[in-house]
């Protein structure tokens, strides 16, 4: 296994206004060093305080050469490569911010974090700066110079490697998201060749499986879904398959696909109830039995989440207790679903449907609880998940939004298929009708107030309209061709 271990220091911690100081990488394979790479840069200043930290004085950068002599090289080296770093996103945010100042373009490069490592590795230390680490594997000389800690980084690495693969298999699970997809196969392997081979990782899942969960038992069926949903995931393209009632296909394309974590994915079905079933039934029961804790994300239409100014609004309709209530549920949830509220308040029905998140009474940027707004943080926490259950009514919502509402994934699983041109349909149909054009009346009376006369006298004018009409459309539709 190769991988390049890297340092920076630099004269600030902001990448947008502070510059790189100095850089370093070293390259391993096989666990050993192979190459080494140190430059100072020459900045205009070194701030006091850094020169105390690192002991890098201006007088030692008179004959450094500047970042745009030495960056273009750093990012040939680490182009495509496996680079590990203590706080990775401190060090990728002053390289991309260096090269948008140089007009360099940035590589693709696949980022570990050896601080985050160490943090879900050894929960029980108190310190986890890499001065304090270096302990872990005998690297005591001193800090703060970037040649000296890519080295101690890369070292830290092989011993969280080495930890990993002693843990039990169900622990060891929870860390294949802490790699990048790329690269997993290689690191993974090194640490333990048990976690590198996809046939083995599923038959130890489902082995863990049949030991965790009461009643589970491997369906020849089920085992045959999820070998094809796992080559899907590693190998792209698009599979149909199709599995009869009781062939446990749930748990089929669930396995592999939290098995394989780093793979960003989405799945939708046909309606909420079984949206509500992947949510709080099937997912939870298989977290608990693999300990694989991926960022979860429960996303519905915006109809189904509470509005605060609604809900402010309407706080003189309903006792002050309820509305309190409902206000303390809406700080705690994790997923602000109304069906969720329903069952906890099975008296507030009609408060509920009075505050449902409507969009054609939404305010938008000018809602004085936009930064709360339960619909929008359930949007944003779907963005950032990496397993996100949605319905095939909220899937169109994504494709009519240009994509915007999910944000990318690499993986897309339709829960009962069949259901999704007819979802697709009715989502991407615009339809006008006089009961929606009277709910349209009702919710802008609501909003600017009774007083307005126009909109009474257009409500009122509907409503002679339709209940004149309607008794000349016959209840026969086929009458309609005569």
């Amino acid at each position: 296994m190769e991988f390049f271990s890297l340092d920076l220091e630099t004269t600030g911690l902001e990448p947008g206004r502070d510059e790189i100081l100095e850089i370093a990488w070293v390259r391993f394979v096989d666990g050993r060093i192979r190459d080494r790479f140190q430059s100072l840069v020459r900045v205009e200043r070194v701030p006091p305080a850094i020169s105390s930290l690192t002991g890098i004085e201006p007088g030692d950068l008179a004959d450094a050469p500047p970042l745009r002599e030495v960056l273009p090289g750093v990012l040939e080296a680490l182009a495509g490569r496996a680079v590990v770093a203590h706080n990775a996103p401190f060090d990728r945010a002053f390289l991309e911010a260096a090269a948008e100042r140089l007009g360099l373009t940035f590589p693709v490069i696949h980022w570990v974090d050896t601080l985050a490592l160490a943090r879900a590795l050894w929960p029980e230390r108190r310190d986890y700066s890499l001065n304090s680490l270096r302990e872990l594997v005998g690297e005591l000389r001193r800090g703060h110079r970037a040649l000296s800690d890519a080295e101690a980084t890369g070292k830290l690495f092989l011993e969280e490697l080495a930890t990993l693969s002693r843990l039990p298999l169900e622990e060891r699970f929870r860390f294949r998201g802490l790699f990048p997809k790329e690269i997993r196969p290689a690191v993974l392997s090194y640490a333990a060749e048990a976690l590198a081979e996809p046939q083995g990782t599923l038959d130890e899942i489902f082995e863990l499986l049949r030991g965790k969960l009461p009643g589970f038992q491997l369906r020849p069926q089920q085992r045959a879904y999820a070998e094809l949903v796992e080559r899907a995931l590693e190998r792209g393209g698009t599979y149909l398959l199709e599995a009869g009632p009781g062939t446990g296909k749930t748990f089929g394309y669930l396995i592999p696909i939290l098995g394989g974590g780093g793979v960003r994915t989405v799945i939708s079905t046909r309606t909420k109830t079984l949206q509500e079933q992947l949510w709080y039934k099937d997912i939870p029961a298989l977290v608990r039995a693999t300990g694989i804790r991926p960022r979860l994300a429960l996303l519905k239409g915006r109809e189904n989440y509470p509005c605060l100014w609604r809900l402010e609004r309407e706080r003189g309709l309903f006792s002050g207790e309820l509305v309190e209530r409902l206000r303390e549920w809406i700080e705690r949830s994790e997923t602000w679903d109304l069906a969720e509220a329903s069952a906890l308040f099975p008296g507030a029905r009609g408060v509920l449907e009075r505050i449902r998140d409507r969009p054609q009474r939404c305010l938008g940027k000018d809602c004085p609880f936009i930064a709360e707004c339960p619909s929008r943080r359930a949007r944003e926490r779907a963005r950032e998940a990496d397993l996100v259950v949605v319905n095939h009514s909220l899937l169109a919502a994504h494709v009519r939004s240009g994509g915007g509402l999910l944000g990318e994934f690499d993986c897309l699983v339709v829960d009962e298929a069949h259901a999704l041109p007819q979802a697709l349909r009715e989502g991407l149909t615009r339809d006008f009708s006089p009961e929606g054009l009277r709910q349209l009346l009702v919710e802008l009376q609501g909003v600017v107030g009774e007083d307005l006369r126009s909109l009474k006298r257009a409500r009122e004018a509907l409503d002679g309209f339709t209940d004149g009409i309607r008794p000349l459309i016959p209840p026969d539709p086929r009458a309609y061709g005569r």
